[in-house]
């Protein structure tokens, strides 16, 4: 389990503990589980009573499974907490156009990301090996990403799937911002000598560190 998803799952065992952590499992009913997210409801966002669901129910499954009880009191809930889905408004090509054509320390992870469809903690976790600029079929190897964990701070790991380990091809106007980034770093990391850290990021912060991905 990633490291991620256990901090994650502790969230909301800590929500959930003041409605029913008093209860036996054996006690535990449909009606209570309703009132537990009734209660959530009032200070927390449908997405993290979904959450808390989730949690729950995993927990109840693996608990029939253990023979600590026969039935599931989950799959006797009339209504399970959802999350209204929310239309994605991708940017107009004018709009593109405008964000890559910003001269500032920003645009060539903009440009990256625009013209690969990267994932935001698969460029931050990109590394100079894994860019090929000088051959004939220039690409990128997405083989790591960068998260954000609250009990381990930044953390590259591997991509949630073996699919998500790929060869991305990229263009010749990517190429070129990328080439000219990397003069720019390789000029501030000599500039800054020992302060630097080197992590050989494509896209560090002004020390040589990680990114936060998730700000």
């Amino acid at each position: 389990i990633r490291q991620k998803t256990i901090d994650s799952r502790l969230i909301n065992l800590k929500r959930m503990t003041p409605h029913i952590g008093a209860l036996k499992l054996t006690d535990l009913k449909p009606n209570h589980i309703s009132c537990m997210y009734e209660r959530l409801r009032e200070t927390l966002s449908d997405y993290s009573v979904k959450q808390a669901h989730a949690t729950l129910r995993k927990a109840l499954r693996d608990a029939i499974k253990e023979g600590s009880i026969i039935a599931n009191p989950i799959d006797r809930l009339i209504e399970v907490p959802t999350v209204k889905a929310t239309e994605i408004k991708p940017l107009t090509i004018d709009e593109v156009k405008s964000l890559v054509s910003l001269d500032d320390k920003w645009t060539p992870l903009w440009t990256l990301l625009v013209y690969t469809g990267l994932r935001r903690g698969e460029a931050l976790g990109l590394t100079w090996d894994n860019v090929d600029l000088d051959s004939d079929t220039p690409s990128i190897k997405v083989i790591k990403s960068l998260v954000t964990t609250r009990s381990n701070g930044l953390q590259v790991n591997d991509p949630k799937t073996e699919k998500s380990k790929r060869v991305v091809p990229i263009g010749i106007s990517v190429v070129q911002v990328l080439k000219q980034h990397r003069v720019k770093q390789n000029e501030t990391r000599l500039r800054l000598g020992h302060q630097w850290k080197n992590n050989n990021l494509v896209f560090p912060n002004t020390t040589g560190g990680f990114i936060e991905p998730s700000v």
